[in-house]
């Protein structure tokens, strides 16, 4: 849904025209005059009158039934005309036939012309976009219709658009000007703030840019790019701003950050190639580049950081300094080939060590519409000299039947060799070999040292698809502890899919604790959960932790010291909601989680929404409660948090305290209201609040936003509603019109 402001902001050189300049804080409000009367009126003759307060009294505005402003007038507090800024007791607008300014004037308090500016557009973007940007000429006159140059010196804009550009709806009417002129009174050549004289700007038949140019005063060109494009790519991607394949910059400033940080480096030119087979299956153009080039100034490739697009910078840290990067696909579109280059045209590594990468992927996996990276049957990394640096096999059973998504992309690994690690200065390999099943289950793991000999194995077993066992086990068959101590993983399901109990066991088959000093994991879980939410974290029911000598333990839960327990117990109501959290210890006393908080009581209404939230200490005592309140009309369009009409903070004796923070302010209650007919109309209930209060412990309003509805005076005007916002004090100070 589209708000337009009731002050048109031109452009930014126009801000010492805008009546929205005398708009600010409102620590005072004048006293009211009698018959003076503060808001949102509608008068008999059509027209719309706001009388808003202001520092040094009041101001005026009339709009039309369109939301248009029409005439501010500002007014000390008896209601006579004074000037907000030297000459500026009034200020008058007029419109065209699309609803866009086209005039505007400002008077003294005398009623005598103090300046004019006066708009011309565009046709054909005025008819395409009715929207101010399609300004093609804005020029200031002083009270005798003299020319005057503003703060920047210019008297007149004007401005020539790409019809072809323009009629792309993708593209804004900021990026189709073909041409910008600044100009003084004596109609030359004038920078602004930036430097920055005349900008122009040419676009291929399709309306892509394909050259951009800054000149300055003197008419000296500053900056200058050059665009081409691969029209397949666009054809089939739909984005032209992602097919370029030519960056050529001249002029380009350099940066002025330290060399100890990442430099803007003076592009000279890059060029990129597409693969059609790739744009084609992925239709993403990013994800199908097969060659990249980087040169500098003078034509030479260089090693260059910084990628350019269009109109912003991406920095590629993650893959360093490169002059060259060259990708292949298979026919399917994905990568099977990636390698960097330096400007000498020799293998460069990126960040991670890597100069080539080597990949292949089984087809059955992707046609399913799993990630690429979960359907990779080989990964082969090598350095600059092409020296094997890392290899991983996958099993093509397991890749096709999914238990890489299910598990994780490295489950299915068979065969893997890394060659980072170093004994003695010397560079040794790791190789880890697994086995799989038919149906793609992991049956053994073989592990070698980084002597390359053989260190262990770990042969899985399985029942009816579960795991129920892990043993290490040397090269003759006999039990061996891994290098977490332990030599067997055991596993029970009390439940159809989910673990119940999870045990580690040392070579004699007894309980033996892991480095975390967890021997025995128990879990249960609360089906109605499950059947809704299918997280089994989210529906555990118990947790308990047991060490070695099959005593409950203080286990650390995700490393951390602050939160550990031995214990954790739910309740579920039937609809699968946690009505209760507890923590305990190893002797079975409430402990305290990173919170400080040892159990949790919540409180749902009908609709399955939280109400109440309690909170309890080391010692089972209430310490504070959370409160929710929720507004229906909202809930009809919108199911997340956003329909709240109040959260509210308390202690165990019902009072106030400050939980939260707002702008640096800490507040114990929030409260908020929604309008209907605007939940109605736009459907957003985020920007159809009427209220928003922030409320501390002392029950003080710490901060507050305030809003009034109001239906539009005729059924024939674009307005479907209109907006106000108000002070504390239900003042009004700007309004908004709902299109």
């Amino acid at each position: 849904m589209k708000y337009t402001p009731f002050i048109i902001l031109l452009f930014l050189s126009l801000n010492f025209l805008t009546s929205e300049s005398t708009i600010s804080s409102f620590s005072k409000t004048p006293k009211n005059r009698k018959g003076f009367d503060i808001g949102f009126h509608f008068l008999e003759n059509n027209k719309l009158k706001l009388v808003l307060p202001i520092e040094t009294g009041f101001r005026r505005d009339l709009y039309d039934l369109n939301g248009n402003l029409l005439q501010s007038e500002y007014l000390n507090s008896e209601g006579d005309l004074i000037e907000s800024e030297p000459g500026l007791a009034i200020e008058k607008r007029n419109y065209n036939s699309f609803g866009l300014v086209e005039k505007i004037q400002t008077f003294d308090v005398n009623y005598n012309p103090s300046s004019k500016t006066t708009i011309l557009y565009d046709s054909d973007c005025s008819q395409l976009r009715k929207d101010e940007s399609c300004a093609k000429e804005i020029v200031f006159f002083d009270k005798e219709d003299k020319p005057i140059e503003n703060e920047d010196g210019i008297h007149k804009y004007k401005t020539e658009f790409d019809i072809t550009c323009l009629k792309n709806e993708n593209r804004k009417i900021s990026d189709c000007k073909k041409l910008e002129k600044r100009l003084n009174k004596k109609n030359k050549l004038t920078a602004d703030k930036d430097g920055n004289a005349k900008i122009f700007r040419t676009f291929d038949l399709m309306g892509n840019l394909n050259l951009y140019e800054i000149y300055d005063k003197f008419g000296k060109i500053k900056q200058k790019a050059i665009y081409a494009y691969d029209y397949k790519c666009i054809e089939l991607t739909n984005k032209p701003q992602g097919c370029i394949i030519l960056y050529e910059y001249l002029n380009r400033l350099q940066s002025d950050k330290k060399k100890s940080e990442l430099e803007v480096l003076n592009y000279g030119k890059k060029t990129i190639t597409y693969d059609l087979n790739c744009l084609k299956e992925k239709k993403v153009s990013e994800k199908c580049i097969s060659q990249e080039e980087n040169y500098d100034q003078n034509g030479k490739l260089s090693d260059i950081t910084e990628r350019f697009t269009f109109g912003c910078i991406d920095y590629s840290l993650e893959l360093g300094a490169y002059a060259k990067k060259k990708s292949n696909f298979d026919i399917k579109g994905n990568e099977i080939l990636r390698e960097f280059y330096n400007s000498k045209n020799n293998l460069i590594e990126d960040s991670s060590g890597g100069a080539k990468y080597i990949y292949a992927y089984n087809q059955e996996c992707l046609d399913k519409g799993n990630k690429t990276q979960h359907c990779r049957t080989l990964i082969e990394v090598y350095d600059k000299k092409l020296k094997l640096k890392y290899k991983a096999i996958y099993d093509e059973n397991c890749v096709r039947t999914g238990k890489a998504s299910m598990e994780s992309p490295n489950y299915c690994t068979a065969w893997k060799e890394i060659y980072d690690s170093k004994k003695n200065g010397k560079s040794k390999i790791l190789i880890t070999k697994a086995d799989f099943d038919k149906e793609g289950f992991k049956t053994n793991v073989e592990n070698y040292n980084i002597n390359g000999n053989f260190d262990f194995k770990t042969i899985y077993h399985f029942e009816k698809e579960k795991l129920i066992k892990k043993e290490n086990q040397d090269i003759n068959g006999n039990l061996i502890e891994d290098t977490n101590g332990i030599a067997i993983y055991k596993y029970t399901y009390d439940h159809e899919k989910f673990t119940t109990l999870e045990e580690t066991l040392g070579v004699d088959g007894k309980l033996k604790a892991n480095p975390d000093g967890i021997a025995r994991m128990v879990f249960r879980y609360n089906d109605n959960c499950l059947r809704i939410k299918k997280n089994r974290y989210e529906c555990t029911s118990l947790e308990e932790y047991y060490d070695e000598q099959e005593k409950l333990f203080n286990a650390k839960i995700n490393n951390e010291d602050t939160h550990s327990y031995a214990k954790k117990s739910r309740e579920f109501d039937d609809q699968g909601n946690i009505i209760t959290e507890a923590y305990y210890d190893k002797k079975l006393q409430l402990r305290k989680n990173q919170n400080g908080i040892s159990k949790y009581k919540f409180r749902y209404d009908k609709f399955g929404e939280i109400v109440e939230e309690e909170h309890y200490g080391k010692k089972g005592a209430l310490k504070r409660k959370i409160q929710y309140g929720y507004d229906g009309n909202c809930k009809s369009v919108s199911s997340d948090f956003s329909c709240n009409t109040a959260i509210t903070y308390l202690n165990k004796k019902n009072n106030l305290i400050n939980r939260d923070i707002v702008n640096g302010i800490p507040y114990a209650k929030e409260i908020t209201s929604y309008n209907p007919l605007c939940i109605k109309i736009t459907l957003d209930p985020d920007e159809c609040v009427e209220k928003k209060e922030y409320i501390n412990s002392k029950k003080e309003i710490v901060q507050a936003d305030y809003y009034k509805y109001l239906d539009p005076p005729s059924t024939n005007s674009e307005i479907k509603l209109i907006k106000l916002k108000l002070t504390q004090d239900k003042t009004p100070y700007s309004v908004e019109f709902i299109k």
